[in-house]
């Protein structure tokens, strides 16, 4: 569905500190979790990305495949770039959650905190940088959660049961996020660019400033796509050039309490 290539090891590519890559799977008994999209180079790339608990030597994944095969897409989809469904600004879950019941059962349960459910469980804010479909109640990156959290139990609209496949707007939005026709690819950069614009326009960068994101931008670019220079110009233009790359998002201060966020995406249809 993405055009993009799992290599398992055929071109000699390994996990050693010395020769990092994007993303990095481990089978560690600390729980089925991944980065989401390229904050897996915002770390220590040393360490892993993605841990698949499911996938440790239990035998938990002979014994329950459709389960393994659950997390294991779940994940990938969070590795890919994709949030959870049920944070939906359009899925409007926020209303049907039972908040104080979950904070009390998550803390003596799992030891989560209020800001652990919340990052977790509560609606994500509506922004260009979020890309959203209609409310997906079928899609992978769904929770299952069970009735007592919900003030209608299973009568309400964020109730589901195991997803367990991949949806077709699953399907549609990561087809959409990697697209295989260079002129697609080249019209996300575009669309990239044209948001960062309208984002530094306003913010009256001094030139100190605007050198600093310069700067931030393509630090974080070179580690996720070698070859491709970002530079602003004319108080906040962007212009891109080269290489091949995939998403990459980088968030800094301006130095005047301002967050920024750029994205852009190219691609040549290699691995992540």
């Amino acid at each position: 569905m993405a055009n993009l290539k799992i290599n398992f090891d055929s071109l000699g590519v390994n996990c050693s500190a010395a020769n990092p890559s994007q993303i990095r799977i481990a089978f560690q008994r600390t729980g089925n979790w991944s980065y989401v999209g390229t904050d897996s180079i915002r770390v220590d790339r040393a360490t892993p990305s993605l841990n698949i608990e499911a996938g440790n030597s239990d035998g938990s994944a002979l014994s329950d495949a459709a389960l393994f095969k659950q997390v294991v897409l779940h994940e990938l989809g969070h590795a890919l770039g994709m949030q959870h469904e049920h944070q939906s600004p359009d899925a409007r879950c926020d209303l049907e959650f039972n908040w104080e019941t979950i904070y009390a059962t998550y803390w003596q349960n799992f030891r989560w905190d209020r800001a652990k459910v919340d990052e977790n469980l509560r609606s994500l804010i509506k922004s260009a940088r979020l890309r959203t479909s209609g409310y997906d109640k079928n899609s992978i990156m769904h929770y299952y959660f069970p009735a007592w959290m919900f003030r209608l139990g299973q009568a309400s609209s964020c109730f589901v049961e195991h997803n367990t496949t991949i949806s077709r707007l699953d399907g549609e939005s990561i087809s959409a996020a990697y697209p295989s026709d260079p002129a697609k690819q080249v019209e996300l950069i575009k669309g990239r660019e044209r948001k960062a614009k309208e984002v530094l326009s306003g913010l009256g960068l001094s030139a100190e400033s605007t050198k600093s994101i310069s700067d931030k931008i393509n630090e974080v670019v070179q580690t996720a796509a070698p070859g491709l220079s970002v530079t602003l110009v004319n108080g906040g233009d962007l212009e891109a050039t080269g290489g091949c790359g995939q998403t990459l998002i980088s968030g800094f201060s301006t130095g005047a309490g301002s967050s920024v966020s750029i994205s852009t995406n190219s691609g040549c249809g290699k691995a992540p």
